[in-house]
């Protein structure tokens, strides 16, 4: 389910979204998780709240998102993140992101102690608390100004799992 404050009109100038889904995720491991599982099913649900607004001078991207394991409620995923798009000329801009996550959900981690090869080129997923992500990027953009403009609508909607920006 997704509901927007500002008319359909509006969509592609600013949007305000409050989305909800429900999820029956599927789960086969590669090996034996710290729970003892090689496979599993576990319903969750997830919540978005985001808003974005563009305009001639660029564009600001906010967004909340939590999510939760329904056979765990402890198991929860709380993040909040943001993107600023910044129009210095025309079709050059200035971006600057970031995202924070507090992780309770890693249901999936291995059960064996991992290796440094593995932990070093990130083959495995370690034990945390959080995440957080920042970016700061430079880009140029030429051809039809309506090229990157196909749903906005669901951007910030996304299920269990990375969500980066």
């Amino acid at each position: 389910m997704e509901a927007n404050l500002y008319p359909w009109a509006d969509a592609t100038r600013r949007q305000f979204t409050a989305s909800y889904a429900l999820a029956y995720n599927r789960f086969d491991y590669q090996q034996r998780t710290v729970f003892g599982e090689v496979q599993e099913a576990r319903p969750s649900h997830v919540l978005t709240l985001a808003t974005n607004v563009r305009q001639k001078w660029g564009s600001l991207d906010l967004s909340a998102r939590g999510s939760q394991f329904l056979h765990d409620l402890a198991r929860t995923e709380l993040s909040v993140g943001g993107s600023v798009r910044l129009q210095l000329v025309k079709g050059l801009s200035l971006t600057v992101d970031g995202r924070y996550s507090r992780v309770r959900d890693q249901i999936y981690l291995p059960g064996e102690r991992l290796t440094n090869e593995e932990i070093l080129v990130r083959q495995r997923a370690l034990a945390t608390g959080y995440q957080y992500f920042t970016f700061v990027g430079v880009s140029y953009t030429f051809g039809s100004i309506y090229n990157t403009i196909v749903n906005p609508r669901l951007d910030s909607f996304r299920l269990l799992g990375n969500a980066g920006f």
